[in-house]
């Protein structure tokens, strides 16, 4: 029974702990203790309570603004040195373009003067399922002309290379035919 004051009476907290006790009873293990654990009781004041509570949102709320004071902007020199790096970036990626256009318009080039050859010399033709002849694919053609340019630049280099040659040569025959002088003396 309880008061009208909000009070307990102690047969009425007896009957509490004995029907735990039952409950305990029924759902203990047998490594678990005979009495039923006590039910945790705060002692503290609602004033107390109220003061923990505010004090550790408080110290939450300074640990909030440490981490965001952790944090700062870029400044001015770092700003210019981002903004170099992309102007940088962005005159790579120029350079590569007009380098790929170059590329592309020797290889049209090239594939032009592959269009000639193959007027003078037809691709061999191959036989399909149906038994209708077909010329070379345009893959096939692709791979021939990169081929063909891969060769051709190596010639072109190969031919730089004896040019040059034959110029040290010439050089070393003159210059060795202007040291190599008879001796004019009376032995």
């Amino acid at each position: 029974i309880k008061m009208s004051s909000g009070f307990v009476s102690s047969s009425e907290l007896n009957e509490e702990r004995q029907k735990r006790q039952d409950e305990w009873d029924k759902v203990r293990k047998a490594e678990d203790p005979i009495d039923t654990p006590e039910l945790e009781v705060c002692n503290k004041s609602l004033f107390e309570q109220l003061k923990h509570n505010k004090d550790k949102k408080e110290v939450e709320m300074a640990e909030e603004r440490a981490l965001k004071n952790l944090v700062r902007g870029i400044d001015e020199d770092e700003s210019q040195f981002l903004s170099m790096m992309n102007e940088i970036e962005r005159n790579d990626k120029v350079a590569k373009k007009k380098e790929e256009a170059l590329i592309l318009a020797e290889m049209a080039v090239i594939k032009g003067q592959i269009g000639m050859d193959s007027e003078l010399n037809p691709p061999p033709s191959r036989v399909n399922n149906e038994g209708k002849t077909i010329g070379k694919s345009k893959q096939a053609l692709l791979i021939t002309s990169l081929i063909k340019r891969k060769n051709t630049v190596y010639e072109k280099m190969d031919e730089k290379k004896a040019r040059i040659g034959e110029e040290k040569e010439e050089k070393q025959r003159v210059i060795g035919g202007l040291v190599d002088y008879g001796s004019d003396s009376d032995e």
